[in-house]
């Protein structure tokens, strides 16, 4: 709270500075600086090992430099026409002073371009840096996550160097893109979904539902995390720690279904503008047929029935997760894209499935991650689009895998515990 306070102070400052017409850039300048300040007072007063205190600090420091490059130098990998349509669009409204159309490009993203603007000016370095601090309450919430979980200390390394320091996410962090704000509220929505495991306060699961709707408002395909919450969270027992659908669960099946029916009905008529040109299951067809740009993938497979969609989803996904594939590699950028990028999603998601005895939550995550995966993935066809939308499941796959292995970790000190203890007696 304390952070929030002293980040609310600031922005009340900075808006009283725009109000009299100071300098935008000047602004800027003292908002990213004092922001920052905050950010590393929040870095160094988490009570966790110096190493990832470092870590987080160079992961922000990194993430400051590519908003500087992007903005001053030169245009960061997948930065280009979409950031700068957005920026674009949320200028005209600011200088015109007219009133927010939610149905223009962006939408929701950017009406938040939009409200920023309002408040430090409209100069794009102040603006862009938005993502920065997205970025960084994203691995604020995933240590808040580990911690919980109690986690070995060998695999909390591996996840948070892994989403510190993976090229892709530094680049999608540091550029005008909605993909970091979807990826904040879902692992907020991940954070209130385990506080419910631990605790089933009626508080967490509403959080968490609230988070996953606000990340869908930003792309659409993302309002199936709520609808797989929600089944979980009615079906759920916490005597059993697992989902239990036989007797009572069928009539709470039935009764959740026609909920998320009437609310999907009401959501996509809305709310909807990504899918909004989707009438029939021909425009699917067309949709998932699409084929452009120099990293496309699968440009002989077409799907023009019910049957070809299903055999057919589950290879695309599997492009979507893992592209570019060795076998589409055009030059020495998908190499590094692939060892950098991909590898890590596979890391995770074979460690994930290598697991044993896997808990009821673990596997609900694991389902999110494939069933908005999937979705995204019937509207991707080239590695490009791939590595960015892929960014906003990765929370789901990282932290089923931090369950998976916080559960192993715990089973080999409680071994190391009665090894110790018979030694003891023998002794």
């Amino acid at each position: 709270m304390f952070y929030v306070i002293l980040s609310t102070f600031l922005l009340l400052f900075c808006y009283m500075l725009n109000f009299f017409n100071i300098n935008s850039i000047l602004i800027s300048i003292i908002f990213i600086v004092c922001m920052s300040f905050i950010l590393i007072l929040k870095i160094l007063n988490l009570k966790d090992d110096s190493f990832f205190k470092v870590i987080l600090i160079l992961a922000l420091l990194a993430r400051i430099i590519f908003v500087f490059t992007d903005v001053y130098l030169f245009r960061l990998p997948d930065a280009g026409a979409d950031d700068d349509t957005f920026y674009k669009t949320a200028y005209q409204y600011y200088i015109n002073e007219e009133k927010f159309n939610f149905n223009t490009y962006g939408g929701y993203f950017t009406y938040i371009i939009y409200l920023l603007m309002k408040i430090i000016g409209s100069e794009r370095i102040g603006v862009q840096y938005i993502n920065v601090i997205f970025s960084m309450i994203l691995l604020f919430t995933l240590m808040n996550i580990l911690n919980k979980l109690k986690i070995d200390i060998k695999y909390k390394k591996i996840i948070m160097l892994s989403l510190c320091f993976m090229p892709y996410l530094m680049f999608s962090n540091s550029i005008l893109r909605r993909d970091t704000l979807i990826s904040t509220f879902l692992i907020l929505s991940i954070k209130e979904f385990i506080n419910w495991i631990y605790d089933k306060k009626i508080k967490f699961c509403i959080k968490s539902c609230l988070y996953a709707i606000l990340a869908s408002l930003f792309h659409v395909a993302v309002i199936f995390t709520f609808a797989i919450y929600s089944i979980f969270y009615v079906l759920y027992n916490h005597n059993f720690k697992k989902v239990k659908i036989a007797g009572i669960g069928n009539i709470k099946i039935i009764i959740i279904s026609t909920i998320l029916l009437i609310f999907g009905f009401y959501f996509f008529t809305n709310f909807n503008t990504k899918f909004s040109s989707v009438d029939s299951i021909d425009d699917i067809y067309k949709q998932v047929n699409r084929s452009k740009g120099g990293s496309v993938y699968l440009t002989n497979v077409k799907i023009n029935t019910l049957p070809q969609l299903i055999i057919w989803a589950p290879v695309k996904l599997f492009y979507f997760i893992f592209s570019p594939l060795p076998w589409n590699w055009r030059n020495i950028l998908d190499m590094a894209t692939f060892f950098l990028d991909s590898c890590v999603y596979l890391y995770f998601f074979v460690s994930y499935i290598k697991s044993k005895n896997k808990s009821s939550s673990s596997k609900w995550l694991f389902l999110c991650f494939l069933a908005v995966g999937l979705v995204f993935a019937l509207g991707t066809f080239n590695s490009g689009t791939a590595i960015r939308h892929r960014y906003n499941i990765l929370p789901f796959i990282v932290v089923a895998y931090a369950i998976e292995y916080s559960k192993k970790a715990k089973i080999q000190d409680k071994k190391q515990e009665i090894t110790k203890y018979n030694l003891k007696e023998a002794n």
